[in-house]
């Protein structure tokens, strides 16, 4: 807890500089390579996203984070385990989209409001600040994060970064 807690009060100072979400959201994913049994993991990254001003570590601990919060959210018992993460350009608004979804219990709508909040946890273990974390650095890129229900089940997390937030 308190290495979580030193981690959230003083976060490496991001260094924005133009990269690729689509390949960070690929790395994290590898990184997850052979960890998960019985639990799908995929990542799609649409064609010739645009760069986005980013901190490619920071980027990175964000999508490890939510696949882990992902990997939990399944029930006991669950035969279908899948998570996908899914990245694409919406012109119209000019941002880049990622989304983190699983096809797991799902989170109460009671608790949408306070996930990313410091040291709010639906788990009897940790510290809550894993997505104030994760809020904190999409907010320090410009962007924006929320969560909703997956269809037909599950959670989607959804992150919009700017392609250019100079």
């Amino acid at each position: 807890m308190v290495d979580e807690f030193s981690r959230f009060a003083r976060l490496p100072d991001v260094e924005l500089v133009p990269g690729d979400v689509g390949s960070v959201a690929d790395e994290a994913v590898r990184s997850f390579d052979g960890r998960f049994k019985n639990i799908g993991l995929d990542v799609s990254v649409a064609n010739e996203l645009p760069p986005v001003m980013l901190d490619a570590e920071q980027m990175k601990r964000v999508f490890v984070n939510l696949i882990e919060n992902a990997s939990e959210a399944f029930a006991a018992g669950q035969k279908d385990r899948h998570i996908s993460v899914t990245l694409r350009h919406d012109p119209a608004r000019d941002i880049v989209i990622a989304e983190v979804s699983d096809n797991g219990k799902g989170i109460p709508p009671s608790d949408l409001q306070k996930l990313f909040q410091p040291y709010f946890s639906t788990k009897g273990r940790g510290t809550g600040l894993g997505l104030a974390i994760v809020n904190r650095i999409i907010a320090e890129h410009h962007g924006k994060i929320h969560v909703s229900a997956n269809q037909p089940q599950g959670a989607k997390f959804t992150v919009e970064v700017p392609v250019n937030s100079q």
